[in-house]
């Protein structure tokens, strides 16, 4: 499974390389995907890595295509594709901040009303995804204090 989350890569960066620079761009960005050491080192030690990289490249290409056509749909769908990323790798959730909220508060010919919305329907849409994990985290460790859950985790990994 691991190495067709990594194969599945390979398309989704032509097709953004394809947004950003025509077709000769994204055959070359796909192909640069295929032989990249980086995305398929990953595929055949079955580490989350490779649905990071898959989610991450996803997250980009949606990213551009809500800039080129602003829609609470597409904005919800690049929260999600950022709440699942976070799931796999958790500075990715820092996609909201550096990647969808700047599209969304810059989105041209959309009032100011409207692109807080975007923003907010990205962030709740992430935070939705995450939910589950956190809240399964949180009961977990609910009994201890915060220094006594840092000093757990810390002995932990001795």
């Amino acid at each position: 499974l691991s190495c067709l989350i990594g194969s599945a890569t390979i398309p989704v960066a032509g097709l953004l390389g394809r947004r950003l620079g025509g077709r000769r761009v994204g055959v070359i960005a796909a192909a640069l995907t295929a032989v990249a050491p980086q995305v398929w080192l990953y595929d055949g030690m079955l580490l989350s890595e490779s649905l990071a990289i898959l989610l991450a490249t996803l997250c980009v290409l949606v990213a551009y295509r809500a800039h080129d056509g602003p829609s609470l749909g597409r904005f919800a769908l690049l929260g999600g594709l950022i709440g699942a990323a976070a799931l796999t790798r958790a500075e990715t959730a820092l996609l909201v901040p550096l990647l969808a909220w700047p599209i969304a508060l810059r989105a041209p010919s959309v009032a100011l009303r409207r692109r807080a919305g975007l923003a907010a329907a990205a962030t709740g849409v992430a935070v939705l995804v995450t939910m589950p994990w956190v809240t399964y985290n949180l009961s977990r460790e609910a009994t201890c204090g915060v220094e006594r859950c840092v000093l757990r985790l810390h002995y932990n990994h001795r």
